[in-house]
């Protein structure tokens, strides 16, 4: 998905029922999935920041995914300094793919892989080291694009992984043509 849980969603089905095309309304279903956040620091549904949806905490995350029967949830939507980072005891990820967001951050960038075995992997675009001076009226033009249908890439809402165990997963980073983390490097700090 590209925010989060909503509150209002109790099937699955709710989803595909969503007209497309349609404009965003301020709040509800749709609104939700695309805007709403996780909070490490709440249980339940929080006010968000951002003055549109909702946060979530851990305990929504696994009250979803038990009620579904699925494993992961899968998002966009927030700049992650690492390129993707891990919510609720690896039950969510948040993938962001755009390295250097606007030229405003020095986040770097991340591509999420599953392979046959269920195996997800990461792929990790480093930040430059240099800012583009344009700000955000450079990244739409530029990379806004781009970021745009990278995140679509990830909306696929939920995974059903049924034999996923992120807990003991070593993952290597590699992307060619970005200087990639040294081989074998665990990029989830396990040995």
């Amino acid at each position: 998905m590209h925010g989060g849980l909503s509150p209002e969603l109790k099937s699955l089905e709710q989803i595909k029922r969503v007209a497309r095309p349609t404009d965003v309304p301020d709040s509800g279903l749709l609104c939700d999935l695309l805007w709403a956040d996780p909070d490490k620091d709440i249980q339940g549904w929080g006010e968000n920041d951002r003055g549109v949806s909702y946060t979530f905490g851990p305990d929504c995350v696994s009250e979803f995914l038990q009620k579904h029967d699925l494993d992961l949830v899968c998002r966009a939507h927030q700049v992650v300094e690492e390129g993707y980072e891990f919510f609720a005891k690896r039950q969510l990820v948040t993938i962001f793919s755009a390295p250097n967001y606007c030229g405003e951050f020095e986040n770097a960038g991340a591509m999420m892989s599953v392979d046959d075995t269920l195996m997800c992997s990461f792929q990790i675009l480093k930040p430059s080291e240099t800012k583009s001076k344009g700000g955000r009226a450079r990244c739409r033009m530029k990379c806004g694009k781009l970021w745009h249908t990278a995140a679509h890439v990830f909306q696929a809402v939920v995974v059903k992984i049924p034999s996923l165990d992120l807990k003991s997963e070593q993952l290597t980073v590699a992307w060619p043509g970005f200087s990639p983390s040294p081989p074998g490097q665990s990029i989830l700090g396990m040995a």
